[in-house]
């Protein structure tokens, strides 16, 4: 930690250490403060998948809601309950009498609030998960093993070290259960976008891990990175005077990275711009200059040749060139060029690379080469079916028209947690045209008609129609007695005068055990983005940051693995 002491300008400068590197070694997750609480959700009462228990599996699994809590339970008598939660000997019946929680009605009050780093075994964990718009399984261990595979692609890994971007929340699915899980392979190197990200992030990881801000210092925020111990990387001029202008009032260099544009037109300093950023220079004789950096513009043209080699674009070399050429200007200070794409080109790994999408299983070349497995599946909760008949219309707009006899399901989740262009849209003769799809027990599902803020509603096919119908026909041939799903056979009760299938509580219920996922190892982001028009990390992000969605972290990995096998 750099002191905040104001010393005098006449001091000799002293560089400031890097934090060291090293590997890693596995920690316990700190506890964290009962005080942090996610709220009760909004959504209505438990379906039957919602009451059934949770399996834990020997590994890991925490579940987090996304939004943070703002209850107080400092008015339920806390003062006159004793270890168990039962009142005091004191208070006896009397605390009863005022209302006082007590035994498991107070064990239940204080389970609903539930700490978003405890084991979901209890009743909060189960509400939590009937209540969620949409569910986010990260398995830590397929992406800890993503990482060991991506290691396998460094050339040299004694003179190249590696660091993995976690900005945006790592991608919406939880920088600080990433940072931690990468930690325990050894990467102590991260980076951010922004100093709110990277303050989060200093208080979750190591000491000795390097917290890099992509964004660098805003105007008047850069002390804050010396609080913090934080590596800013500073990308214009203004920033490399701020920051240098700070070092002297501290009379000590202070450490940064350095990024330049190549040619993507977006930030860094300017290639022309380079002498003036010299460790020689004036502007630079309190900056202590641990990398210089740049980044792709079209690190995804890269194609590989049938030796299984990635070949860069034209346009890929173009940038390196200018990169080489800064770099002379920087003799002995470390390199890093190659993100996940570009690191795949063995020329750009340099010093350092910087794992992104690459770990998210993300399709990072035009190709489709160079893909590892998804670890995030994302699940929704179907929430009724009802048959329409042929005409009738679905959703804002009524853009989708039934051509007959059709099921369709919606799904208590919308544009809030998923892409809003998955909805149908309609040609220019007025037809409607299938844009996105769900995966429902397995089977590729239409969505149709609009994608509203809350809903999102997909056409059953006859396959999944037969499948999901099949228990309700079963029961009629039972007796009169109501069965434990609440149904009773006699088909009156389902069945209109005509034969038609009436929508009933009862009937609804049996579409509970239906398993909606919206993304996973099959039905990828990079899938999803394709028919949303967007781009993978878009899709994750608006998944994994939902206020109404909820994560659960999983782990078995923790036991040590043999190497993984190079990748061609």
């Amino acid at each position: 930690m750099i002191s905040s002491t104001t010393a005098s300008t006449s001091a000799a400068p002293q560089p400031v250490d890097y934090p060291a590197s090293g590997d890693a070694t596995p920690t316990q997750d700190p506890s964290t403060s009962a005080s942090r609480r996610p709220p009760v959700g909004a959504h209505g009462a438990l379906s039957e998948m919602g009451r059934r228990p949770i399996p834990t599996p020997a590994s890991t699994v925490r579940g987090v809601s996304s939004a943070h809590a703002s209850a107080d339970l400092s008015r339920t008598g806390d003062s006159n309950l004793d270890a168990s939660g039962s009142p005091s000997a004191s208070t006896g019946a009397a605390a009863r009498r005022v209302g006082t929680p007590t035994g498991k009605l107070r064990a239940a009050i204080d389970a609903i609030h539930l700490d978003p780093n405890a084991q979901i075994i209890d009743k909060a964990g189960k509400d939590a998960a009937a209540r969620a718009a949409v569910t986010m399984k990260v398995d830590l261990g397929t992406f800890r093993s993503n990482y060991r595979d991506a290691l396998n692609l460094i050339k040299d890994r004694q003179k190249t070290d590696v660091s993995v971007v976690l900005k945006a929340d790592g991608y919406g699915v939880g920088a600080i259960e990433l940072a931690k899980a990468f930690e325990k392979e050894g990467c102590n190197k991260f980076f951010v976008a922004t100093i709110d990200e990277a303050i989060k992030m200093r208080a979750a990881v190591k000491p000795e891990t390097t917290v890099l801000v992509l964004g660098g210092p805003l105007r008047g925020t850069a002390q804050q990175f010396i609080e913090h111990n934080l590596t800013p990387v500073l990308g214009s001029l203004q920033q490399v005077e701020e920051w240098n202008d700070l070092g002297h009032e501290h009379g000590k260099k202070l450490p940064a990275f350095l990024q330049f544009d190549t040619g993507m037109s977006r930030s860094g300093i300017p290639a022309a711009d380079r002498t003036k950023v010299k460790p020689d220079s004036d502007l630079m004789e309190f900056v202590d200059i641990k990398c210089v950096m740049s980044h792709l513009a079209t690190a995804d043209e890269a194609t590989a040749d049938a030796a299984g080699n990635t070949n860069p674009s034209e346009s890929m070399e173009k940038q390196h060139n200018v990169f080489t050429e800064i770099m002379k200007d920087f003799e002995g200070v470390k390199a890093s060029f190659g993100a996940s794409s570009g690191l795949h080109v063995e020329k750009y790994q340099h010093d350092l690379v910087r794992f992104g999408g690459l770990l998210h299983g993300q399709q990072i070349f035009g190709d489709g080469h160079g893909s590892m497995p998804q670890p995030v599946t994302v699940t929704g909760r179907l929430a009724e079916v009802r048959k329409i008949g042929e005409g009738a219309g679905v959703g804002y707009g009524l853009v989708h028209k039934a051509t007959g006899d059709e099921y369709i399901g919606t799904i208590q989740a919308g544009y809030n947690e998923a892409p809003k262009a998955l909805g149908e849209t309609t040609d220019a003769d007025g037809k409607g045209v299938i844009n996105g799809h769900v995966k429902v027990n397995g089977e590729m599902a239409d969505v149709v008609g609009k994608v509203s803020m809350d809903m999102l509603t997909f056409k059953l096919n006859d396959k999944l129609v037969d499948q999901l119908a099949a228990p309700l026909h079963g029961r009629m041939q039972k007796s009169r007695d109501i069965d434990d799903h609440g149904v009773d056979p006699d088909p009156s009760l389902w069945l209109n005068a005509d034969g038609s299938e009436r929508s009933t509580p009862a009937a609804g219920r049996l579409f509970d055990e239906a398993r909606v996922v919206f993304s996973d190892q099959e039905h990828t982001f990079d899938k999803v983005a394709a028919e949303a028009r967007t781009n993978s990390s878009e899709v994750s992000i608006r998944f994994g940051n939902s206020p109404r969605g909820r994560k659960v972290y999983v782990d078995d990995s923790d036991a040590p693995r043999p190497p993984a096998t190079p990748r061609a």
